[in-house]
Parts: structure tokens; sequence; C-alpha cells
């Protein structure tokens, strides 16, 4: 048999296999929709990444619940270190295989986490993921946003300090601050609002615009950058 047969023979072969993979994951809807709850110990960080969106709110006792299509929730690992929350994805080929199927289809592929907590003081969003936390009373609360995550932030806090980077936004212009240090790069997006001081650092395109009228202000801009002080 010539190479030429042989090299259209594994084509075919292959794309049998990629055929039957195909149906095999269209078959799989997701099942139906359900709210799981979560039991968990007292919290006050929360880490979410993989495109897992969050609802925050402070409020004792702590609670957790998870409302998507029941293949999904299956696929949100979540684990507890202390006070500290970890969820994402189950990321292996399989699990990115069927959403991407999903996502051809248009199938809503989306796990909402509704978490109430005594009080947050640390916050982590990364890789898609969103986070809206509102209600917020804290003296200190640290923020980070990474790769195209998006967080918004109400409520109050003595002090802030935020980092957002590779496109990601950090909307906290409803959060009332006194000091706030915020730093942008690298695409980012930052809207912050401090009474009595800001310490801004943005680099390569990012942005940064602080409301409130601040007194105290340290203010570094970098290379394409922006801040803007109101």
């Amino acid at each position: 048999m010539s190479i030429a047969r042989k090299l259209t023979k594994a084509s075919v072969l292959m794309a049998g296999v990629l055929f039957f993979g195909f149906v095999v994951l269209a078959i799989d809807d997701g099942g139906p929709v359900e709210t799981r709850e979560v039991p968990a110990p007292i919290l006050e960080a929360i880490h979410i990444s993989h495109g897992l969106a969050a609802n925050i709110v402070q409020g004792d006792p702590t609670t957790m619940k998870l409302t998507g299509r029941t293949r999904d929730i299956d696929r949100v690992l979540i684990s507890f270190e202390g006070t500290d929350v970890t969820l994402h994805r189950d990321g292996n080929l399989w699990t990115m295989a069927q959403g991407l199927v999903d996502l051809l289809l248009g199938r809503d592929q989306s796990v909402t986490i509704d978490i109430a907590l005594p009080a947050l003081t640390h916050l982590e969003a990364s890789m898609g993921a969103s986070a809206s936390a509102k209600q917020l009373a804290n003296e200190a609360l640290t923020i980070s946003a990474d790769t195209g995550a998006n967080i918004m932030l109400a409520g109050r806090a003595d002090s802030l300090r935020l980092n957002a980077q590779n496109g990601a936004n950090i909307v906290a212009s409803d959060l009332l601050t006194q000091r706030t240090e915020a730093e942008a790069s690298t695409g980012a997006n930052v809207l912050v609002n401090a009474r009595q001081s800001i310490r801004a650092r943005s680099a390569t395109g990012a942005s940064i615009v602080v409301d409130g009228a601040p007194v105290e202000r340290d203010v570094d801009n970098g290379s394409g950058a922006n801040i803007v002080i109101k």
C-alpha cells in the first residue's frame, strides 16, 4: 500500500473518530438547571477562575450555593483551606472539548456561585471569571483581577489595595474608601473611589480612574497608560 493511500486511510479514520466524539458530546446536554448548596466553613478570602461567576454579600452565617446545569456543577472544583476557598472548573481535555461543543451549539455552560460570608478580606478572580461583591463593610480589603476577569464592588472600606492586569477590569466606584492603592497593567481598567488618599500605578496601556477627589495623591503613569483623578 502506497504512503498516500495509508495517509488517506488514516485521515478518514481520524475524521470518523472526531465525528463520533462530537456526536457523543452533543448528546450530553448537561442535564437540568439546579441549585446545589455546599457546606462551607467561615470564609474571608475567595479565589475564583475559569469563567465561573460569583455573587458575594456580607452576612452571617456563611453559605454557598451553586446554580447551573447538573454536569457543569459537577465539574466545579472547590477546595477549602482555613478561611480561604478556591473555585475553578475541571480543566481536563474532555471537559474542554465539551465546552467547545456547547459553545458551537449555543448552550449555556455558566455556573453562578452565591456566597454569603461574615467579612470579606480578599477576593481574586482570573481566567475570565467574574465576581460581584456588595454590601461590603470592611476595615481592609485586597482585590486582584487577572486575564480577562471582571470584579464589581459596592459598600465601604477604610483601606483598599487592588491589582488588575492582562485585560482585567475592576469597577469599585461604588465602594467608598478612605485610602486606596491601585495598580493596573497590560490593558487592565480600574475605577475606584478614594476620599482621603490615592496611590496609583499604571503601565502598558492600562487605565485608572479615581473618584472622590482625594487630598493626598501619589501617581505614576507608565508607558501608554492613563490615570485620571476627579
